[in-house]
C-alpha cells in the first residue's frame, strides 16, 4: 500500500535526452542549476558523468560547492551567476569551478584575491549581454575590458558566453540573429588576445532553431529533462524527441459519493450538477501543486483522465471518478507524467497554471522526496 506522494525521476531519459542533443555535433554542457530544474542535482550530474562533457553549468559557486559534497563528481564546473562574495572566488579555484565575470567590480575583487593568495592565471568565464540586459559586460565595455586583462595577467579567460532572450519565437527570430551577429564580433575580438577562448551562446530553444557551429558550447537545460522548448510553434516537431523525465504520483485516500446540488471543498467553486464519485487525493499547494489548478487540471488514474473539482487544498485535491471503473484506495494517482501518451505534462499544467515548465519542475523538486 502506497500512503505517500512521490515524485520519480527517470535518469534514462535525462540521458536518452543528451544523446540526442550530441547528434547534431554540438558539444553540450549540462545545465544542472536550481537543482538540476528540480530534477536532483547530484543523481543527475552523476547520470550524464558518463558522457565526459567539459562542463556541468550550475548557478552560483555555493552550489557547485553543494555538488562537490553531495556526489563523486569530478568534471569542471561553471558557475553561470558568478561570485556572489569575495570569498567565493577563493572556493571556486580550490574545487574546480569556473567563476563567471560580468562586471568590472568582480575583476577588482579578484585581483585582491589573487594579490593575497599569489595566484596568477586563474581560469575565468566571461559573461557577455547582447540582449537579456541582465547581468555582462556590454559591448561597449570590451575594448576597456581588453585593456584590463592585457594588464593585469593574473586573470586568464577560459569560455566566453551569453544568453538568448528569444530563441524559441518565430517572431523575434530577426533580434536572435542580431544576438549572434553581436556575440561572434565579440568572440572574435577577444581571440585576438585569447586565441583559445571557447564559447557559448545557445541554449535548448537556440540549438534546434539556429544550428550554428560557429561556437563551442550549447548550455542545454530545458531540453535535456524532456522539454520541448517549440511547442505551438510551426517548428514544435524539432523538439518532440525528448522524453520528459519527471513523473509525480499520490494516493488515492478517499472515495465517496455525492449528491446533486453538493458543494466541494474550500469555498463552495464546484456544485456537483448530478450525483457524483469523488476522489480526495493526498497532495496538495504545500507539495507544490499549484493552488492555480483549482477546477482547471486533470489527473490520470487506471489509465484515464479525472478532473480536479473545487479548490486545491493544503495537503489535498479532489477529483472526479465518475466515469471511473475499478479504482481502489491508496492506488496512484499521476498528477503529471506517468501512465502513457495521454499523461498529463508539465507544459500543459504550466499553460492552466499561467507559468512556464521550469517553475513546475522546480516547485515539485523543492517540495517532494525525488526517486530514481
Amino acid at each position: 500500500m502506497s500512503n505517500t506522494f512521490k515524485l520519480e525521476i527517470d535518469l534514462q531519459a535525462i540521458c536518452h535526452n543528451y544523446e540526442k542533443l550530441i547528434q547534431n555535433g554540438h558539444k553540450i554542457i549540462p545545465v544542472v542549476k536550481a537543482n538540476a530544474y528540480g530534477h536532483g542535482l547530484g543523481p543527475v550530474s552523476e547520470a550524464l558523468e558518463k558522457y565526459h562533457p567539459d562542463y556541468f553549468a550550475v548557478g552560483t559557486v555555493k552550489e557547485g560547492l553543494r555538488l562537490r559534497t553531495l556526489s563523486c563528481v569530478k568534471t569542471k564546473l561553471l558557475a553561470l551567476l558568478g561570485t556572489l562574495q569575495k570569498e567565493d572566488f577563493l572556493d571556486a579555484f580550490q574545487n574546480d569551478i569556473l567563476p563567471s565575470l560580468h562586471n568590472f567590480e568582480q575583476i577588482e575583487e579578484l585581483k585582491e584575491v589573487c594579490k593575497e593568495n599569489n595566484l596568477s592565471a586563474v581560469p575565468v568565464a566571461l559573461k557577455f549581454n547582447t540582449g537579456m540586459n541582465r547581468f555582462g559586460f556590454n559591448v561597449e565595455e570590451l575594448d576597456a575590458l581588453l585593456d584590463t586583462l592585457s594588464v593585469d595577467n593574473f586573470i586568464m579567460p577560459e569560455l566566453v558566453f551569453s544568453h538568448f532572450s528569444c530563441s524559441e519565437d518565430e517572431n523575434e527570430k530577426a533580434y536572435s540573429l542580431g544576438q549572434i551577429t553581436l556575440f561572434k564580433n565579440i568572440v572574435k575580438a577577444l581571440k585576438t588576445k585569447f586565441p583559445q577562448i571557447k564559447s557559448s551562446l545557445s541554449n535548448s530553444a537556440g540549438d534546434l532553431c539556429f544550428n550554428d557551429t560557429s561556437f563551442d558550447y550549447t548550455r542545454a537545460g530545458f531540453t535535456l529533462y524532456g522539454g520541448n522548448p517549440l511547442e505551438g510553434t510551426s517548428s514544435h516537431a524539432l523538439g518532440e524527441i525528448f522524453f520528459p523525465a519527471m513523473s509525480v504520483k499520490a494516493p488515492l485516500l478517499e472515495i465517496r459519493t455525492v449528491q446533486k446540488g453538493a458543494t466541494l471543498s474550500y469555498n463552495r467553486t464546484f456544485t456537483a450538477p448530478k450525483d457524483m464519485k469523488i476522489g480526495v487525493v493526498g497532495i496538495g499547494y504545500a507539495h507544490g501543486y499549484p493552488r492555480i489548478l483549482s477546477d482547471k487540471a486533470e489527473v490520470m488514474i487506471s489509465g484515464k483522465r479525472a478532473k480536479v473539482l473545487g479548490r486545491v487544498c493544503m495537503e489535498v485535491i479532489l477529483i472526479d471518478l465518475t466515469e471511473i471503473e475499478n479504482v481502489a484506495l491508496y492506488q496512484d494517482v499521476y498528477l503529471m507524467g506517468g501512465q502513457g501518451k495521454n499523461a498529463v505534462s508539465a507544459s500543459e499544467l504550466a499553460v492552466l497554471a499561467e507559468t512556464i515548465p521550469y517553475e513546475i519542475w522546480c516547485n515539485f523538486g523543492n517540495n517532494l522526496s525525488l526517486e530514481y
